[in-house]
């Protein structure tokens, strides 16, 4: 059987605990100045990136998910490698609703719609 081109979705809680026991829960609330935002999610990145980097799996893609192009991200997508070389690519932002309120052509395309 050949695996070639398989891709496995795994979930994992590595870093979780830089995020939830950080000094607030990282969140979009739009309480803090963009700065203080921006500052606070560098340091809990950072954590999670060396997290991943002492379990061997190194961050390859990066894809944060909007409701809208308007809304804050709501969660991201992030691909790593097991003992893979050091390298991150953000992605476009992931977005579920149009500007029409209806699903993007990135939905239909991961549900199969477009083949409808």
């Amino acid at each position: 059987m050949d695996f070639k081109n398989t891709i496995i979705v795994m979930t994992s809680n590595v870093g979780a605990r830089n995020i939830t026991s950080a000094d607030k829960p990282l969140g979009f609330d739009g309480r803090e100045t963009e700065a203080d935002e921006k500052a606070r999610f560098d340091r809990i990145k950072q954590a999670v990136m060396e997290e991943l980097r002492r379990v061997r799996l190194e961050p390859k893609r990066l894809r944060f998910v909007h409701h809208t192009a308007a809304a804050s991200p709501s969660l991201f997508l992030l691909e790593a490698r097991l003992g893979g070389r050091p390298g991150l690519t953000a992605e476009p932002p992931l977005l579920l609703r149009g500007p029409d309120g209806g699903e993007t052509e990135d939905v239909r395309r991961a549900y199969f719609r477009d083949k409808e």
